[in-house]
């Protein structure tokens, strides 16, 4: 049997405030027609949560369950996760470098899509991290994704008490997710933090040729190391959301589904319909989160870019497949009968 196949790619519409600011790519026309006839969204939204919620009720994203998929994607980081550094009682988050954007009583924060780290440099800072992290019982663990792991050993200087979701932060001030006695100990290792990376060659580097600094690091979703107690796995899932294969470039989300889970290569029709054809299931969900990402930094050609491999994906997409496709954005899928006249409008 032919898979139904669920696209939930949120961040595609902007919010109605923001349509003039944020206008559809004139080139995709396919794309930009149906999404004029969705409803509009109240607000950009962090995709990552969104698409947990979705489909996966009750898990939010964890460090634990994106360790796991980038072990199932690479087997030989399974191996750098072991005793002594995975003690008793500690924990592992996620890592992600940030440019915070000093004005008037605010620092914005602003993501890898305004840093674009170079991997040179993303290789350098995470051998310099590691050692400057070491004085304090803190290892880092670069992936090939180009994220980074803190493995955290129980009472360690940082508290327990890590930062929201990113998502949540993005072109946002910084101050109101630091507050508090709760997180007293982060934002003193975080002063620190900021001071080491203020000095680092490739910082003055970067300021030499007009690159924004990566000047601190965002601590989130912070989870019991995989290998003392798993991260937790969904233990009901609703049948019809989550009876399928997963397609994703989430690592906490295809760490946490219950069936067959594979981090994405690039989106394309062909990548798609090989999941599809791959799988037993009756669904394949296919979630693709770089479009929300780019608008909640404040990306517009990245966006933009975004909408273009969204309709190079339905333009290659086969007709026979047509009437088992729903496209997502967070709202409800939408079934193939709205897309039937599309297709046939724009022949």
């Amino acid at each position: 049997m032919t898979p139904l196949i669920h696209c939930l790619i949120p961040g595609l519409l902007p919010p109605a405030a923001e349509a003039q600011e944020w206008p559809l790519p004139p080139d995709t026309p396919l794309l930009s027609r149906w999404l004029k006839q969705q409803p509009p969204v109240p607000a950009w939204n962090d995709p990552a949560q969104l698409a947990h919620r979705i489909l996966l009720p009750g898990n939010p994203p964890s460090a634990a369950s994106a360790w796991r998929a980038e072990c199932q994607r690479d087997p030989s980081l399974t191996a750098r996760l072991t005793l002594p550094l995975a003690s008793e009682g500690g924990s592992i988050a996620l890592l992600s470098p940030v440019h915070l954007q000093t004005g008037i009583d605010t620092a914005v924060v602003l993501g890898e899509r305004f840093l674009k780290l170079t991997p040179e440099e993303f290789d350098q800072l995470s051998t310099d991290l590691n050692r400057w992290l070491a004085a304090d019982g803190l290892h880092l663990l670069a992936t090939a994704t180009g994220q980074w792991y803190l493995v955290i050993p129980a009472h360690s200087i940082l508290g327990e008490a890590d930062l929201p979701p990113l998502g949540d932060a993005l072109n946002r001030s910084a101050h109101p997710f630091i507050e508090g006695d709760a997180r007293r100990s982060l934002r003193r290792w975080l002063t620190e933090l900021q001071m080491w990376l203020y000095a680092h060659p490739i910082n003055a580097a970067r300021a030499a040729r007009g690159a924004p600094e990566l000047n601190s690091l965002w601590l989130w979703a912070r989870a019991a190391l995989p290998c003392s107690s798993p991260a937790a796995r969904p233990t009901a899932p609703a049948a019809d959301q989550t009876s399928g294969s997963l397609l994703t470039d989430l690592p906490s989300l295809a760490g946490a589904w219950p069936g067959t889970a594979r981090l994405m290569p690039p989106l394309t029709a062909e990548t798609l319909l090989h999941a599809a054809h791959a799988t037993p299931a009756p669904r394949v969900h296919l979630v693709w989160t770089e479009p929300g990402y780019a608008a909640l930094e404040g990306d517009f050609t990245g966006w933009q870019h975004a909408h273009r491999r969204v309709e190079q994906l339905l333009t290659d997409l086969p007709p026979a497949w047509r009437n088992r496709f729903t496209l997502d954005l967070g709202q409800g899928a939408r079934p193939f009968p709205q897309w039937r006249n599309l297709w046939g409008a724009l022949r």
